[in-house]
């Protein structure tokens, strides 16, 4: 869960101040453990790095090949020492927020835009699912010699197969079952289901929706959990509120 939430508080480089009970108030406001031992464990997994640059920041690692921002804004300090790590080129220009899957045709020259051969595919056709749009953006229809006719045993196979492979599908975003249900215990205070469809069209006009829509998710979630934290304190202070002595009341 802070995890998710470090991609919300980084800038668009990646960098978050290394601010534990900020942090904790912001991302776990609900949570009974110090978010300082969490952060440590990130940092042993290689997920961020703290660094000092006046005060002490914090690197999301690999940041920026998974954010494509209009207007990139960089609020906090970046040593140059760190641009690789959080995944800037070595020219200290920005990557395209890709899968990074490189594309070559039969030959060894690469190609670019081409999608690739075998049994692998493109950046854009990974992110759709491994299906090519013609003019459009219209799917093509994948070639099918053995196309059985409808009602058939393997008619109902197929279709059995098809629909089962998603545990939850809208737009771009598609989700097998233990994915559905890891996100849906690491937001235990909003529908998932119905956040997931309510973000559908913003999700496809990201880069890359697997890493965008979780950091859209947190936000929710966080807000879900400070209105119930909210909502309970109200209904504490209501319950010891003194009551009002009824009207003619001689101690």
């Amino acid at each position: 869960m802070l995890w998710i939430g470090l991609w919300c508080e980084a800038d668009d480089q990646g960098v978050f101040e290394w601010k534990p009970l900020t942090l904790k108030m912001r991302l776990m406001p609900a949570a009974t453990i110090s978010v300082e031992p969490l952060l440590q464990e990130l940092v042993d997994a290689g997920c961020v790095q703290r660094f000092e640059a006046g005060r002490s920041y914090g690197v999301v690692r690999n940041f920026v090949k998974h954010q494509r921002p209009k207007s990139p804004k960089d609020i906090h300090p970046l040593p140059d020492a760190l641009r690789n790590y959080a995944g800037f080129n070595g020219d200290g220009s920005r990557p395209d927020a890709t899968t990074g899957r490189k594309r070559f045709a039969s030959g060894s020259e690469r190609v670019p835009n081409s999608p690739g051969t075998g049994s692998e595919c493109g950046s854009q056709m990974e992110d759709e699912g491994c299906r090519m749009k013609g003019k459009g953006g219209e799917e093509t229809p994948e070639p099918n010699p053995e196309k059985p006719e409808t009602g058939t045993p393997a008619a109902a196979s197929r279709s059995a197969a098809k629909t089962s492979r998603y545990f939850f599908e809208s737009g771009v975003i598609r989700l097998t079952q233990p994915d559905f249900l890891k996100w849906e215990a690491a937001f235990p205070n909003i529908s998932l289901r119905s956040e997931l469809t309510g973000l559908t069209g913003w999700a496809g006009e990201q880069a890359n929706w697997f890493f965008a829509v979780p950091g859209a998710l947190a936000k929710r979630e966080r807000e879900a959990r400070l209105a119930a934290e909210q909502f309970r304190l109200e209904a504490k202070a209501k319950a010891e509120a003194p009551r009002p002595k009824p009207y003619g009341y001689v101690p």
